[in-house]
């Protein structure tokens, strides 16, 4: 619970400083927001890369396994854009967008507010912090 409301405080303290003007027009309007999840990526990968069980895991790994995530991907793209076609304001491809963040919020909310817009991309951070909340206490439960 600690670790979300860190995120949202950070994320409120993020609408407050743009609401407000205190970051000059030009760092926003540039890619930032890509560099810093760049950066961030390859902080997660050095981090993974230095685990000395990963690699050993991965190969006792059967391939059976990768069905999971394989049906997991499969059922979200098809659910929404099932769910895109009742929606006038959105493509199918813009929900399925949303959709296929998977939980990694700040991953896809960069890249969909890049591409589509903030509005799409404020829709695609909530859905998918949701998401990663939802299974993140699912996990404590069992």
């Amino acid at each position: 619970m600690k670790g979300s409301l860190i995120i949202v405080g950070f994320f409120l303290l993020g609408l407050l400083v743009g609401n407000l003007d205190f970051v000059p027009k030009e760092l926003y309007s540039s890619h930032v927001g890509m560099v810093v999840l760049c950066v961030l990526m390859f902080l997660v990968g050095i981090s993974l890369g230095t685990s000395k069980g990963l690699w050993k895991s991965i190969k006792e790994t059967k391939a059976v396994v990768l069905l999971v995530p394989g049906a997991t991907i499969v059922g979200t793209l098809v659910g929404t854009a099932i769910i895109g076609l009742f929606l006038k304001d959105w493509t199918i491809y813009e929900t399925m967008a949303v959709g296929s963040g998977f939980g990694y919020y700040s991953l896809s909310s960069v890249f969909i507010s890049e591409y589509k817009g903030a509005s799409l991309g404020t829709i695609a951070l909530i859905s998918n912090r949701a998401n990663a909340f939802t299974f993140k206490n699912s996990k404590k439960q069992h």
